[in-house]
């Protein structure tokens, strides 16, 4: 399914997985979100973890590579330009996080 036939389904409220009428809040029917639920609890149970899960080796990457950005003056999320005076990130960035959380805000 491409991303243009699962906004379409989302739109019209049908459960992407079959195209049953999806339940109110989310964007599966209740008999794919249980199977689902079913099939995540299976894998936790047989002991499965995510891979990117199995040790910190990402996490430390990344806070490395934040602390180098940031010392060198540079701006922490995109690398690319450098930050303004006050702020530790640059102007580009700063409006983007500034309209995702617009956005984002629950009234």
């Amino acid at each position: 399914m491409t991303k243009e036939e699962y906004a379409i389904y989302k739109k019209y409220n049908l459960c992407p997985d079959c195209g049953n009428k999806s339940m109110k809040g989310h964007v599966f029917c209740f008999t794919c979100l249980s199977y689902r639920s079913e099939y995540d609890k299976a894998r936790r149970n047989k002991g499965y973890i995510r891979p990117d899960r199995l040790d910190g080796r990402s996490k430390e990457y990344n806070h490395a590579r934040y602390e180098k950005l940031k010392a060198s003056g540079m701006c922490p999320y995109c690398g690319q330009r450098k930050v303004t005076e006050d702020y530790s990130t640059c102007h580009v960035c700063r409006k983007k996080r500034t309209e995702y959380r617009r956005t984002r805000k629950v009234d």
